[in-house]
């Protein structure tokens, strides 16, 4: 069903047993209709591993070059008396960890949501559902499922 198609946000409140939650729900809305426009601008996890892992072989190799540049002591390069090599080091240890803690969380697996808002709608509907009824829904509740559908 097409947004502008989707049923108004009374019909969605008076569904759930609250008129007066419409509101609520149209201001809701609006979170979920940004999340559905940013969802084009989310990279898939897969590409982002694949650039901090990429981060991280360059910060390896920045940290080997530079060992063996000062193994060499080119002196004559005005930069290298200016650079602080512990520090220098220091940074890309920190890169290197940073790298590995974040590939860490990023999972391997999916890319960007197939569906976005969905979970936020649904939270949104079991929330005014919860605050109207007094109770959770059950997982398995139809009306429920369909309320979410329109919303």
């Amino acid at each position: 069903m097409m947004l502008d198609q989707a049923p108004s946000f009374a019909s969605v409140a008076r569904e759930i047993g609250k008129p007066r939650l419409q509101l609520a729900l149209e201001e809701l809305a609006d979170d979920v209709r940004r999340e559905i426009n940013f969802a084009s601008f989310v990279p898939l996890r897969s590409d982002l591993r694949k650039d901090v892992n990429q981060l991280r072989t360059d910060a390896e190799r920045l940290g080997k070059t530079l060992n063996r540049l000062s193994k060499e002591r080119p002196l004559d390069l005005p930069f290298f008396r200016e650079l602080d090599l512990p520090h220098a080091r220091q940074s890309i240890r920190k890169l290197i960890e940073w790298s590995d803690k974040s590939l860490s969380v990023i999972s391997a697996k999916g890319g960007a949501p197939k569906h976005p808002g969905r979970t936020t709608c649904a939270m949104i509907v079991i929330e005014a559902w919860t605050y109207a009824k007094g109770k959770e829904p059950r997982a398995n509740n139809q009306k429920v499922h369909e309320i979410c559908d329109e919303y």
